[in-house]
């Protein structure tokens, strides 16, 4: 099964492009919702984070308050690294599950949706990388309307994210998904799944990908070579 990275920042309209490639017919993990199943009251990952963080990371139902725990986190670079630690160890445990039971049914191509593939060490599990990347004004626009925020807190969050540079010398494949291109975003993503499909059906089990050396990526967003 060829196992796929999505990754993109903020706003770059990465979940939509999830439902596109799930529509082609490709099973997609989104990891942010695994994320909050983990958080929920009993799992292991909740005791962990209290236990971490204080109850002070709750709300009224005794449920985690992700706000709370965010601004308790970020106060510190050292509380910010452990979330990370905690969080991302169970949520690969839960996707690393997930990815075996696309494997028993016999999926070709199985996608990992995750803002923060690189920084969770996800992209070890991955064959191939998808960047989606927009313009910042898309990208600031799309925050403020999903988040209901200001344009100035909306462009410091985008500050503390990579760039679209980083994210695109990674892939493997790319795709534009600014306002501007429009209902281009929907072929792209229609044309990439063949693609993904094609891949499978070509390499069978693939390798361990390489960082290194790979040539640059096509207007269309595949890499040349």
């Amino acid at each position: 099964m060829l196992t796929v990275g999505l990754t993109g920042s903020s706003g770059s309209g990465k979940g939509y492009v999830s439902s596109l490639l799930e529509r082609a017919g490709i099973p997609c993990l989104d990891t942010d919702r695994v994320c909050r199943e983990v958080y929920k009251k009993g799992n292991p990952c909740y005791q962990e984070l209290v236990a971490a963080f204080g109850e002070g990371i709750l709300g009224p139902d005794r449920e985690i308050d992700r706000g709370a725990l965010r601004k308790t986190a970020f106060a510190a670079e050292e509380r910010y690294r452990k979330l990370n630690e905690i969080a991302f160890r169970h949520i690969r445990k839960a996707t690393v599950a997930w990815l075996e039971e696309q494997r028993q049914k016999g999926e070709k191509v199985a996608v990992i949706d995750a803002p923060m593939l690189f920084e969770s060490g996800f992209d070890s599990l991955c064959d191939k990388i998808v960047a989606v990347t927009a313009d910042t004004e898309t990208q600031i626009r799309r925050i403020v309307k999903r988040d209901g925020v200001g344009e100035e807190v909306a462009a410091e969050r985008l500050k503390k994210q990579k760039p679209n540079a980083e994210y695109l010398a990674r892939a493997d494949f790319a795709l534009d998904n600014s306002d501007a291109v429009g209902d281009q975003i929907k072929e792209d993503a229609a044309a990439l799944a063949e693609k993904l499909k094609a891949l499978a059906e070509a390499k069978g089990m693939p390798g361990e990908r390489s960082q290194e050396g790979k040539p640059p990526l096509s207007p269309h967003g595949e890499r040349k070579g």
